[in-house]
């Protein structure tokens, strides 16, 4: 199975806005890839075009796709971290209900 139906097989439809955008984030590195292969298309080009050795530093740390990658991803782990704060002071307060009323 791969890992897109395992990850959507488990998805508790209540809580599905809390979970990760996984579609959103695979379209994001579809389009790093696409990226990254026009720029290595456009450096063969211009070694074609030259005919030389040409040294270029590429950083792709650079690129926009990956900066939003970076940020739709940073913003979906603040949005998990902060449903599950939440769900655990729920639980605790909850814990500490039940408790109080089984001592009685």
């Amino acid at each position: 199975m791969k890992f897109e139906k395992r990850f959507f097989f488990g998805v508790i439809p209540e809580w599905k806005d809390k979970y990760l955008d996984y579609n959103g984030l695979c379209a994001q590195i579809k389009l790093i890839k696409k990226a990254a292969l026009n720029l290595a298309k456009a450096y063969a080009n211009i070694r074609a075009i030259t005919g030389d050795e040409v040294n270029l530093e590429i950083q792709v740390d650079t690129m926009a796709s990956d900066k939003i990658f970076w940020k739709i991803l940073q913003e979906n782990l603040e949005k998990i971290e902060e449903f599950y704060k939440k769900q655990l002071q729920q639980f605790t307060e909850q814990f500490h209900v039940l408790t109080l009323q089984v001592r009685l």
